[in-house]
């Protein structure tokens, strides 16, 4: 899609966000570290052999599963204070991300090849992957983008326009898609768990018990069920108001990071290990955001808990019904149809 096609408003959308190693971006907060720092120290970074890595395009569902997996390691149906972003590996800087304590469930919306595959697969690291049908895919994010003033989102055709281009944010979906199977294909002593956010709407439960399993834990049927519950879209919109801000870069004076743990040692497995999230089901709020803010810091001036509340919406399935007109529907059922092709994705849009 050539720049000249768009129409004006799309391409003064496209000059907000930033362009590294071809792949458009958020713009950042002055408080994160530069992209063009931190994809190459991402790139080196060291993993554990208890890291858990959470992949997903942006408004998949990465706050639903990631609050889910982080409550199994707990072994409990509580949030911790923190909020995902504190482990999410494009926004906060790499030096912070490792004195974060052990089991982390670190997050991303980056492609395969801006992160530490090497270590993935050295270290054999688990990873989770959420995805969601491309319609409603499509519909969050805009709203969540549109909240945030810096990203000069405005009309909902023109951020149609290139969501589905190679200069979507974080790139087209159906290529992330296609990344991510090909990781699956040529990796497969890694192990790897996709999972459907439509799938988890429908059997909730039992998708909390898979993912114990498949994280090797030995978490009892009714625990799971809890978890299941604590992480229904109104109880997490309601716990979000507690969660705190997350910090991005490193403090002179920070020898140590505050998980509000009782035992925050590297090897431990309580509750406060790891952080709390704000879920996913999780669409952007409906209103506009406050203050400037990048993407990644989910929200504006305030209380931090007002800034993760805006990062909830509606958390249904077959919200793009309200949104996508004919002629755009057809024209993303044609997409799918050519790029999803021989793909092991099923797409479920009501």
């Amino acid at each position: 899609m050539a720049t000249q096609d768009l129409s004006e408003e799309t391409q003064e959308m496209l000059k907000c966000w930033e362009v590294v190693e071809g792949m458009h971006f958020p713009p950042r907060n002055k408080s994160m570290t530069p992209w063009l720092e931190q994809i190459p120290n991402l790139r080196q970074m060291t993993l554990r052999q208890d890291d858990v890595i959470l992949c997903a395009f942006p408004k998949t569902g990465t706050h639903w599963l990631w609050e889910v997996s982080s409550m199994l390691l707990r072994g409990r149906a509580e949030y911790a204070s923190l909020p995902k972003e504190q482990l999410m590996m494009e926004f906060i800087d790499v030096k912070k991300l490792q004195q974060m304590p052990s089991p982390r469930i670190l997050n991303t919306h980056l492609p395969f090849s801006m992160l530490p595959v090497q270590e993935m697969k050295a270290k054999g690291v688990k990873v989770l992957h959420v995805y969601r049908n491309p319609k409603d895919t499509l519909v969050s994010f805009y709203h969540m983008c549109r909240k945030i003033p810096e990203m000069g989102v405005k009309g909902f055709e023109s951020f149609f326009d290139v969501f589905f281009s190679e200069k979507s944010l974080f790139g087209c979906y159906f290529d992330y898609l296609k990344q991510m199977n090909d990781f699956v294909t040529d990796n497969p002593d890694v192990p790897v768990l996709t999972v459907s956010f439509e799938d988890m709407k429908k059997n909730p439960a039992d998708k909390v018990k898979e993912l114990a399993r498949f994280l090797e834990l030995d978490v009892p049927d009714s625990v799971c069920e809890e978890i299941e519950v604590a992480c229904r879209f109104d109880n997490m919109k309601k716990q979000a108001a507690d969660k705190q801000k997350p910090v991005f870069n490193v403090d002179n004076n920070d020898t140590n990071t505050n998980t509000n743990s009782t035992n925050s040692s590297s090897n431990n497995n309580s509750a406060e290990s790891v952080e709390g999230g704000a879920a996913e089901g999780a669409e952007a709020g409906e209103e506009e955001g406050k203050g400037n803010v990048g993407y990644g810091d989910v929200g504006g001036e305030g209380k931090a808990g007002e800034r993760q509340r805006r990062m909830f919406r509606k958390g249904q399935v077959g919200d793009w019904k309200n949104y996508l007109t004919v002629a755009m529907d057809e024209r993303v059922e044609r997409m799918a149809r050519e790029k999803m092709e021989g793909l092991p994705f099923t797409f479920h849009f009501s």
